[in-house]
């Protein structure tokens, strides 16, 4: 997975003149265009003629390398090993959002609202006591408690639905809805069409 982890950046910064596919997984079955045509006996094509020829600049992919060698960080590899997804109420964007509306707020209220949603993110509820500790605020039983209970429905969350019959359950819901617009597709017709109405 670490290797998974790296192959992603090293990818991106890939262009003619300097290669960066090593990490890349082999085969012709690869994610990556380049091993692909490489097991496949053909001269890989140029870079720039690539669907995705937008590839990182040095600069940038310096300034990711802070992030991707937290990454492969055992403690956060764990939380993932299930193969569950991250829950989208839980993504980052949102929980900066949920924060921060997205109507017009001052700098400083942005700013405030990145930091606690990465802080939680990254480390959980808990992290706020750190905060809190920092910024010499006592804290108290309540908020200690709060930050347990907000911690354990996070992780009650994450364990039910990456639990296969919530996943299975997920799926059918899911298939049945599908299946319903296609009978009714099959039945009306496509009744959709830009300035049809």
């Amino acid at each position: 997975m670490r290797n998974a982890v790296w192959a992603g950046l090293y990818h991106s910064m890939s262009t003619d003149t300097e290669h960066h596919h090593r990490q890349c997984p082999l085969g012709e079955n690869s994610w990556c265009w380049y091993q692909q045509a490489v097991s496949l006996g053909q001269d890989p094509a140029s870079h720039s003629n690539h669907k995705a020829s937008m590839f990182l600049s040095l600069e940038v992919a310096h300034k990711l390398i802070p992030i991707y060698r937290r990454m492969p960080d055992e403690s956060l590899l764990q939380r993932m090993a299930h193969g569950g997804t991250q829950n989208n109420k839980e993504s980052l964007s949102a929980m900066i959002w949920a924060r921060c509306p997205k109507s017009f707020m001052g700098l400083g209220r942005v700013k405030g609202s990145v930091a606690r949603a990465v802080s939680i993110f990254n480390a959980g509820a808990n992290e706020l006591i750190n905060v809190m500790n920092k910024m010499r605020i006592d804290v108290s039983y309540v908020t200690l408690n709060n930050l347990k209970k907000v911690n354990d429905k996070r992780i009650i969350q994450s364990d039910t639905t990456s639990q296969e019959d919530y996943r299975k359950r997920r799926k059918t819901v899911s298939l049945t809805r599908f299946e319903k617009v296609q009978e009714e597709l099959a039945k009306d017709g496509n009744v959709y069409g830009a300035g049809a109405h």
